[in-house]
């Protein structure tokens, strides 16, 4: 009787988004809405209406100004902060809203 090698979960799981072309974008456009809180802070957060990644753009509309001119300002630094979570350059550009 011949012995097979046992797989981890995760090294299944591993193989099957290495098989699927889009599957490691989909799984890091989930983690999107947990990071942004990670990176802007609970005011910012707390301002933003609504939060999505399309294209590898992440797309963002806010309920406050301020909040908005904020993120502007810091537009560059929290891309490179979110990528760097995830760790690849998954996002590309951040469009305010």
């Amino acid at each position: 009787m011949e012995r097979k090698k046992i797989s981890s979960v995760g090294d299944v799981l591993k193989k099957w988004v290495d098989k699927m072309p889009n599957a490691q974008n989909e799984i890091d456009a989930t983690k999107i809405p947990i990071l942004w809180k990670e990176v802007v802070g609970q005011a910012i957060n707390d301002s933003t209406q609504s939060i999505f990644v399309e294209k590898n753009r992440l797309i963002v509309k806010f309920s406050n100004s301020i909040a908005r001119h904020e993120v502007l300002l810091m537009k560059s630094s929290i891309l490179y902060e979110i990528n760097g979570k995830i760790g690849r350059k998954f996002l590309t550009q951040l469009i305010i809203r």
